[in-house]
């Protein structure tokens, strides 16, 4: 008996080998219904109980894949590359797991080969076709077997499965370009259900289910919402720069990572801190709003330069670019200058920035622009200067009135139109702008208009040949320079962003390496500001930034005129990170907090005597993390940058927190007393 199958396998043998030549053979006259015709062949070669068959098939298919025409498969290779661009490609991503491949690892390479997959069900059809979604990407299956198309029929979208099958080809005309893999599908062989999902889920992790969920759904179920893919790339890809910012920081330039404590005391000088009770009654930490203090005593002690990648704590309003908790990069280093903090920074930016096609781009030196010449020209100090000739000029006519042109030129499709529509009523009523604005597009027909006064009119007639047909003016007028300035760098910043967004927009999917980056640094700011509330000196920055050299004797004299050592970044509009050279003098810190600033600096002494300790001259900077990831993916919100954020109450829709604690827990704290006095 054994004689008689051996002798069979070997005259199977030498029929696939018969076959396969007749096959490839045939590819000569290369006509795609032969292909598509042998491709389903295939996929029924492979579903033979026999080693030779599935040999054969993979031979098959891969001919014919080489055989083929290519414009799908190119297409597919090109989303290939996008859609794996934050996968740890050399490391093994299935290790210690029950899977064997990922779906993102699938390919017509592994045509023929029994494959493990787990993941979620996130599409059915008639029971036998669905598609498999895991963490890195979708695979469509054919459900084969009547007991696994039955437990199908069981599943709800989302449920957890795993399953088992042959990698096999699809027909051409099946190819689904809009999928990385969509030129295979896997044949299961055997299925099983890992957990049930609930019938009416909140929502789907779908396109078309995201676009009709409101935010707050969405925060309350944060954890279907990380499911989808956009979430997961933006969070490889803070992942990635935090690493490469760190490996940059230590191996290149010998930094050290130091984890700084969280619970801390009040900072005077600073933002509204997070209060956190104790067991000693009236005695509370502070959450730390930023390890300010804690870098600078690093410096005494001699680390020489630190970093840490550190969570922050501000008790302030949130708004779309503001968390009451965030991350920063902070790091502080002895014996430096403003320009040596700018360098690293730029070296750091251009070497870990993590889009390749706009990394290329980067250019050092950043620009820098006094703080000054900021709000003259641009009305902001955070300009931006993807529109650089775009600048706000005083009026010759008259000293209270400021021009902005937004030429027709640069807004070709007329997007400031939908600006004044939609924008321009909400952006006034927030801004509390006290002058008279005006605005109007220029005509090369003869200049009038009854909303202004002759003498504007006349000027704006003298400079005609500065304007083009449509160019967009805007007046603004007061006795406030800084408000008339406030408003026109208000409106020049949302222009330039709707007139880039729609940009980016038109260039659809081509839109990679397009878009315009502009990196500058705005230093020279004043060192103390007025507190209009109380009409006393209050930090520009914070209590502890050095003034310049030549402005220290200010500092005892008229400390309003005062310029600090201070320095912010700014990218495309948005600050992302602010430093400073810091103060090393006990004497002149002592000065600053007791004498200008009327801060309660007992609470300091440590401090004090810590730079009385031979405390280095030292400098740092500290960079938003989260403000940064949200440029870098073009989200306007940080909510969609971090795995669970607050929403834009400062609230954790998820869990419900804030919330109550009990009666123990607040007699434990000491906020009511021990024995309440009942009625």
């Amino acid at each position: 008996m054994q004689h008689v199958l051996l002798l069979y396998s070997f005259i199977y043998e030498i029929w696939f080998i018969s076959l396969s030549n007749r096959i490839n053979s045939l590819f000569i006259v290369n006509t795609e219904n032969m292909s598509i015709q042998l491709i389903s062949l295939t996929k029924r070669l492979i579903t033979i109980k026999h080693p030779s068959s599935c040999v054969l098939a993979m031979n098959i298919v891969r001919t014919i894949s080489t055989k083929q025409d290519g414009s799908k498969k190119r297409t597919i290779k090109s989303k290939q590359n996008v859609m794996n661009q934050w996968l740890p490609l050399n490391s093994d991503l299935n290790r210690f797991t029950t899977r064997t491949f990922n779906c993102a690892q699938l390919n017509d390479r592994l045509i023929g080969q029994k494959v493990q997959l787990c993941g979620w069900l996130e599409y059915s059809r008639m029971n036998r076709f669905i598609v498999l979604r895991d963490s890195y990407e979708r695979i469509q299956l054919f459900v084969q077997r009547k007991q696994d198309a039955e437990i199908i029929a069981k599943c709800h979208l989302e449920s957890v499965i795993q399953v088992t099958g042959i990698v096999a080809a699809r027909p051409e005309k099946d190819i689904n370009v809009n999928m990385m893999n969509g030129n295979i599908e896997i044949l299961v062989d055997h299925l099983e259900l890992l957990n049930n999902s609930k019938a009416n889920m909140p929502f789907l992790p779908l396109r078309d289910s995201i676009m009709s969920t409101t935010e707050n759904v969405r925060l309350q179920y944060r954890y279907i919402d990380l499911r989808r893919a956009q979430m997961i790339r933006i969070l490889r890809l803070r992942s990635w720069m935090l690493m490469a910012m760190r490996n940059h920081l230590v191996e290149r330039f010998g930094f050290i990572d130091v984890e700084t404590p969280t619970l801390f005391k009040d900072t005077p000088g600073g933002a509204q801190e997070f209060v956190v009770p104790t067991r000693f009654k009236d005695q509370f930490y502070s959450l730390v709003q930023s390890p300010q203090q804690f870098k600078q005593l690093l410096m005494v002690g001699g680390i020489d330069r630190y970093f840490q990648i550190a969570r922050c704590y501000r008790d302030e309003g949130t708004k779309s670019d503001r968390q009451p908790e965030f991350t920063q990069l902070d790091l502080e280093m002895s014996f430096t200058t403003i320009d040596g903090v700018m360098e690293l920074i730029e070296d750091l930016i251009q070497n870990c920035w993590p889009i390749q096609s706009e990394r290329v781009k980067l250019c050092k030196p950043f620009e820098r622009i006094r703080y000054e010449d900021a709000l003259n020209k641009y009305g902001s100090d955070k300009p931006d200067l993807r529109a650089p000739d775009i600048i706000i000029k005083q009026m010759s006519c008259r000293r209270d009135c400021y021009m902005l042109v937004i030429p027709q030129d640069y807004d070709t499709d007329f997007v400031i139109k939908n600006f004044l529509q939609n924008d321009l009523n909400p952006l006034l009523n927030t801004s509390n702008f006290n002058g008279r604005l005006n605005h109007f597009k220029y005509s090369s027909l003869p200049f009038q208009t009854h909303d202004l006064d002759n003498d504007i009119c006349n000027e704006i007639r003298s400079e005609q040949n500065s304007f083009q047909t449509n160019d967009f003016i805007w007046i603004a007028s007061g006795s406030d320079k800084m408000n008339c300035l406030d408003i026109l760098g208000r409106i020049r910043a949302h222009c330039i962003e709707m007139v880039e967004n729609d940009r980016l927009n038109k260039l659809g999917d081509n839109s990679d390496g397009q878009r315009k980056l502009s990196f500058c640094w705005v230093y020279d700011f004043p060192l103390f500001a007025m507190d209009p509330q109380t009409g006393q000196l209050k930090p520009e920055h914070h209590p502890f930034t050095a003034p310049k050299p030549e402005h220290q004797s200010l500092i005892y004299t008229d400390p309003a005129k005062c310029t600090g050592q201070s320095f912010d970044l700014v990218i495309n509009g948005r600050e992302i990170g602010g430093g400073s050279i810091r103060i090393h003098s006990a004497e002149l810190q002592s000065y600053i907090l007791n004498d200008l600033l009327k801060c309660q600096s007992k609470s300091m002494d440590y401090f004090i005597e810590a730079l009385q300790c031979g405390c280095p001259p030292h400098g740092g900077f500290a960079i938003g993390i989260d403000r940064l990831i949200a440029l870098i993916c073009q989200q306007p919100s940080l909510r969609d940058v971090i795995a669970f954020p607050k929403s834009a109450q400062g609230k954790d829709l998820m869990s419900g927190s804030p919330g109550q604690i009990s009666i123990t827990t607040k007699q434990l704290y000491h906020l009511i007393p021990s024995d309440p006095i009942l009625p």
